[in-house]
């Protein structure tokens, strides 16, 4: 396929369907930059192509099957479930982008299901466990602040920021 590049010179278009891995997460990055903050891209996008790139090599797109990328998730899942959470969120949305682009025929992140994370419960002071922190404050102002804390259920920034 041929074209014109914008300073009028011929160029010539690879097929869309040898297209890599790097090539891809540079020009979906570079278009990222366009809609999204830096810190997301430093933090999520990048680092999910990393590590994919490292699973995979620069193979080419459509290499990547489903059954390699739910692998690649579980893998990273039973290593880190939040990044693996992550991988998955920031790759489905990118490899959807690279179907609209006609980089490949199929998503292969849409249909993995992650396991459930479990969320632990926030531990909570007893009343036992407060009467000992009051009977060792010495400064009545602290106390009031641990007994109106407890009494509200607010967190320490929360308390904090009252006014």
């Amino acid at each position: 396929m041929f074209g014109k590049s914008f300073q009028g010179t011929p160029i010539v278009c690879q097929s869309k369907k040898l297209i890599r891995l790097k090539q891809f997460s540079g020009e979906y990055i570079e278009l990222q930059k366009l809609s999204i903050s830096n810190a997301y891209i430093e933090q999520s996008v990048i680092p999910s192509f990393k590590h994919l790139l490292i699973y995979f090599g620069n193979v080419k797109l459509q290499n990547i099957s489903p059954q390699k990328a739910e692998i690649f998730i579980l893998e990273h899942f039973q290593k880190a479930k939040y990044g693996a959470s992550l991988y998955h969120r920031v790759l489905k949305a990118a490899f959807r982008k690279a179907l609209t682009w006609k980089y490949i025929d199929s998503n292969p992140f849409s249909q993995i299901k992650l396991p459930k994370i479990q969320h632990k419960s926030p531990i909570f002071l007893t009343v036992d466990e407060l009467k000992i922190i009051l009977d060792n404050t010495d400064k009545k102002v602290l106390r009031d602040i641990f007994m109106f804390a407890f009494l509200t259920g607010l967190r320490l920034a929360e308390v904090v920021n009252l006014t």
